[in-house]
């Protein structure tokens, strides 16, 4: 079992009630992996967010800034042989705090992305464009950009 860590930013549009807000941040996902080092990978993965509102306005129940947190499990997969370029899924149950009067949310949500990993002498470099989509039970819905930057380091393996 090998500790991964990837470095995020997110942008998300969470909705409720017909109105939305974007909200933005710097997020990391830590994946406990088994793995075999650019062909597969798959384990359990936890994903903070602590995002400030953007531009757009207040969301009504909803604070300044938000905490997001996703707990499951996912796959990273190097389908073509020789070739580092990776796709990712993820299913989480998710956790959200507006900070605010709508309180708690639960719910599920998914992460799907695609990446390319270069391989420096033992240490991986992997940016990653990913999408996040997630429903919670009141009918909160968010969605958005996560696109990562992940580094390993193989030569300790």
């Amino acid at each position: 079992m090998r500790l991964r860590a990837r470095e995020h930013y997110e942008s998300l549009a969470v909705a409720r009630d017909g109105r939305s807000a974007r909200f933005s941040g710097f997020t990391n996902t830590i994946v406990l992996n088994y793995e075999v080092p650019f062909r597969y990978a798959f384990g359990f993965a936890g994903s903070p967010l602590f995002a400030t509102l953007r531009r757009d306005g207040p969301l009504p129940g909803f604070g300044e800034r938000i905490r997001l947190v996703h707990l499951g499990v996912g796959g990273k997969l190097f389908p073509v042989d020789d070739v580092a370029a990776f796709v990712r899924a993820e299913a989480f149950t998710s956790t959200l705090n507006p900070r605010g009067e709508a309180g708690i949310q639960r719910g599920e949500s998914a992460l799907g992305g695609l990446g390319y990993e270069f391989d420096f002498g033992g240490i991986g470099l992997a940016p990653e464009l990913a999408w996040r989509r997630g429903l919670l039970g009141d009918g909160t819905r968010f969605s958005g950009s996560a696109p990562a930057v992940g580094l390993h380091f193989y030569s300790a393996i």
